[in-house]
C-alpha cells in the first residue's frame, strides 16, 4: 500500500469528455491542496482527487517535480493548467532559487569504501556498486553554469574526471592497463548537461585552462605512475585545502620522484605539461609546492611511466 500527497499538484484525472474554455481547472492560492474546481458539465467520467490518495497494490509511482512540470508540455494540453495554477503566477514570475554548492556525498562515500588510503582501488567493487551509475547521472543532471563559483566549478570536474576514468576501467574489466582501450581518453562517450565530451577534453579544454597546474596531481589516469586517487570527493569548501594535499602526497613520493639523487629524477608528468608549471621553470615549481630547496639549475631526468592498472 502506497501514500501519494500531491503538494503540487492536487489531482489525477481521466476524462472521456473534452473540456471547453468553461471547463477550466483552478487552485485556490490558500490551500494548494485543496478547491479543485471542474465545469459539472464535463465532470461525468472523471475522478477527482483532493488532497490525499489511497492506492493499493501499486507500484513503482515516479515521483514528479517542478521542472517535469515545467518541461512537460502534455500537462498543460490535457489538463489544461493555467497559471493560476501557481502561487505566484507564470512559471517565469516564480522566485529563483538561490545557487547552492552541488553535494558530491555519494561520490565521497564511494570513494571511501573502494579507495584505499595508499590510492589503490578496488574496480570490482565499484563495478558491483549501484551507487556508482547513480552518481553518473547525477553528473550529468548538475552540469556547471555562469552561476558557479570557480571552486565549485573545478571540484565538478576534478570528480567527473576521476569517476569516468573508473567507468572507462570497469566497461572493459579485468584489463591490465588503460593503455590496452582503444582511445580511453580521446572517445566522446563523456554525457554531461547538452555536450559530450572526452577524458582528454575535460583535462586539456577545461580544467588545465583554469590555470592550476595542481589539477594533474588531483586526476588520476588508473595507472602506477600516476598521483594517487584521493579516496575524498572534491567540493566548493575543501577543494584548495586538497589541491595542497595532493600535491604535497605527489612530491613526496618517492616512486614518483626522486630528488636526492643527482641529476634529479621526476615525473614525466612535469615533461608532458611542462608549461602548466611555472611557465616551464619546474624546479622553482616544485620549491614552492614542497619543502625542497633546489638549486636553480638542477639537471632533471625523467622517468620512465608505469602504466600499470592501479587496482
Amino acid at each position: 500500500m502506497k501514500w501519494i500527497s500531491f503538494g503540487l499538484i492536487a489531482l489525477l484525472f481521466s476524462c472521456t469528455a473534452n473540456p471547453t474554455e468553461n471547463g477550466s481547472i483552478s487552485a485556490d492560492d490558500d490551500s494548494l491542496e485543496s478547491n479543485i474546481e471542474v465545469d459539472s458539465q464535463y465532470a461525468e467520467n472523471c475522478i477527482l482527487i483532493d488532497t490525499i490518495i489511497e492506492l493499493e497494490e501499486v507500484e513503482d509511482i515516479p515521483e514528479i517535480a517542478i521542472e517535469d512540470i515545467k518541461e512537460d508540455k502534455r500537462i498543460s494540453e490535457v489538463g489544461r493548467i493555467d497559471d493560476s495554477f501557481y502561487p505566484n503566477g507564470s512559471f517565469g514570475d516564480q522566485e529563483e532559487i538561490p545557487w547552492t554548492p552541488l553535494d558530491h556525498k555519494i561520490w565521497d562515500e564511494l570513494l571511501k569504501r573502494h579507495v584505499s588510503s595508499s590510492g589503490r582501488v578496488d574496480y570490482r567493487g565499484f563495478k558491483g556498486d549501484s551507487r556508482f551509475n547513480k552518481y553518473l547521472i547525477y553528473l550529468a543532471a548538475n552540469h556547471p553554469n555562469s552561476e558557479w563559483n570557480t571552486n565549485e566549478t573545478m571540484a565538478y570536474w576534478i570528480n567527473a574526471y576521476n569517476a569516468f576514468t573508473i567507468k572507462t576501467i570497469i566497461d572493459n574489466y579485468p584489463v591490465k592497463s588503460i593503455m590496452n582501450i582503444d582511445k580511453a581518453w580521446d572517445k566522446k562517450n563523456i554525457n554531461l548537461g547538452t555536450k559530450t565530451y572526452s577524458l582528454s577534453q575535460i583535462e586539456n579544454d577545461i580544467l588545465r585552462k583554469m590555470g592550476d597546474a595542481r589539477i594533474h596531481f588531483a586526476i588520476n589516469c588508473a595507472s602506477e605512475s600516476c598521483p594517487k586517487l584521493l579516496n575524498k570527493a572534491f567540493n566548493n569548501d575543501n577543494l584548495q585545502r586538497y589541491l595542497k594535499q595532493t600535491t604535497t602526497d605527489f612530491l613526496n613520493d618517492e616512486s614518483k620522484n626522486n630528488f636526492k639523487s643527482n641529476p634529479i629524477k621526476i615525473s614525466k608528468i612535469f615533461e608532458w605539461y611542462k608549461e602548466d608549471f611555472s611557465k616551464g621553470d619546474i624546479i622553482s615549481y616544485i620549491n614552492k609546492h614542497s619543502t625542497l630547496n633546489l638549486p636553480s639549475d638542477s639537471k632533471i631526468e625523467y622517468l620512465e611511466y608505469d602504466w600499470s592498472l592501479n587496482d
